[in-house]
């Protein structure tokens, strides 16, 4: 059971900032220049 949450941690603290990077960068291809994606951590994620 432990194993099994600290998977699920691990993971969505991957993928949250890369959905948010995404999602910034969708808003950018469309048009909107004024988008600022905030910075979390000091890693490259």
């Amino acid at each position: 059971f432990c194993a099994s949450w600290f998977g699920f941690y691990l993971a969505k603290s991957i993928t949250v900032p890369i959905q948010e990077l995404a999602e910034g960068t969708r808003r950018i291809a469309d048009g909107d220049l004024d988008v600022h994606v905030d910075q979390d951590s000091d890693d490259e994620i």
